[in-house]
């Protein structure tokens, strides 16, 4: 039964694609109203769904050529047109955060504010900084949790490139996170960086999903299948794994199974891959179905060169689905990720993140190994699931919602 409260979550993501986010609808739709702004409607059902790309109104514009601008100013308008190319400008001015951070949140997004101090609610839930800002002007009386996910300014390389982004992401937090009653985010490692720079005590809250009733498969026992999962995006390294295919003899294969967020991207990871039989690509698997689906590998890659404090702290939603899918785990030394494989025995972690160094980590593998580590998944799954976290988030909420009205 419902207790009668109404939270609304904010999330600037495609809540199908997002499994986070999704998993926190699906928890807390059965206990309260849900009211949810996102760019997709989630798969669970709420009380009230906005879309925010039809609020804000304006497109996502990665084509910078003049024939391009021409047809975003006759399909947008000149007003929106002029608030588009002003905030184009401002990610690119490093020296402009407080002028930036008002026209992303006040005009921009300025009907969204609107629309969320009308929408009667008792807590307010932000997810990732693009949320924050917005939820926190429009927050009123009402109770505000931020899910920070990770760590916002880590996520930009430490280039003059990046400068701009992450001035915006540190103004935008520590302008805002005093607003917050609670923060969430993913790892140990994010939480003492936002203890650190913020002055915010974190709730851990892992990317874990469900807990899946699945044992460790057996394999064959002259074949060792490898498999990677997630987005086909330039800045993963994946040609570091079908380069790696070339240290390894026969008896290895590796699947794909991606989204192709970058199509050219993954077009030259097909052209790669071409000439080695034993590289596979499938069709992306629904977030919900991943681990039954990967249950038939043996061992789960990741070799993400940590160009970023992000990455070096990642705890993706892919490790979890690995365990949940009873494989062994090969990863590059990511440290968070490689305190978790070593700390529970799930796998190996390679000196570097050398394809060839990786191939040779994994060329010391036998079949008893493997297995091994499945056990270790298989005994780790529970804790390593989305369970313990369901507990937490409904602690969290409903301490946030004690004594409103």
């Amino acid at each position: 039964m419902k207790s009668g409260k109404t939270v609304l979550v904010y999330s600037q993501s495609d809540l199908v694609r997002d499994p986070r986010v999704h998993r926190q609808i699906e928890l807390l739709s059965g206990e309260y109203n849900l009211v949810v702004f996102g760019n997709t409607p989630p798969k669970a059902k709420v009380a009230k769904f906005y879309d925010l790309v039809s609020l804000i109104g304006l497109p996502e514009n990665r084509d910078r050529s003049k024939k391009a601008a021409i047809a975003l100013f006759r399909r947008i308008g000149l007003k929106k047109f002029i608030i588009m190319s002003i905030r184009q400008f401002l990610k690119s001015v490093p020296i402009a955060p407080a002028l930036q951070a008002y026209w992303d949140c006040r005009v921009v997004r300025g009907n969204v504010i609107r629309r969320i101090r009308k929408t009667p609610c008792d807590l307010i839930i932000a997810n990732d900084y693009s949320g924050l800002a917005v939820c926190a002007a429009a927050k009123g009386k009402r109770k505000l949790l931020y899910d920070a996910h990770e760590y916002t300014p880590g996520q930009f390389p430490r280039t003059k490139a990046h400068l701009a982004q992450r001035t915006h992401a540190r103004y935008v937090i520590r302008k805002n996170i005093g607003h917050c009653d609670m923060v969430m985010t993913i790892g140990d490692g994010i939480a003492r960086l936002y203890e650190r720079m913020f002055g915010a005590h974190c709730e851990v809250v892992t990317n874990a999903p469900a807990y899946r009733d699945l044992s460790p498969s057996r394999g064959g026992e002259d074949k060792i299948r490898l498999v990677h999962h997630g987005v086909a995006a330039k800045n993963r390294d994946l040609e570091k794994l079908i380069d790696m295919m070339g240290f390894l003899d026969e008896k290895f294969s590796l699947d794909f199974y991606l989204v192709p967020f970058d199509e050219v991207y993954y077009s030259i990871l097909r052209s790669r891959a071409r000439d080695n039989p034993r590289i596979s690509f499938h069709e992306p698997v629904d977030m919900l179905h991943l681990p039954e689906e990967l249950h038939q590998y043996d061992i789960g890659c990741y070799l993400f060169n940590p160009n970023c404090i992000n990455i070096a702290y990642a705890l993706p939603n892919k490790f979890f689905e690995f365990v949940q899918a009873r494989l062994a785990i090969a990863i590059g030394p990511v440290p968070e990720m490689g305190c978790y494989v070593k700390k529970y025995g799930l796998g190996v972690v390679s000196e570097d993140f050398e394809p060839k160094t990786m191939a040779r980590v994994l060329s010391r593998l036998d079949r008893d190994a493997i297995m091994e580590f499945k056990r270790a998944s298989d005994a780790r799954a529970w804790e390593l699931s989305s369970e313990p976290n369901a507990r937490i988030i409904k602690r969290i909420v409903a301490e946030l919602l004690e004594g409103t009205t």
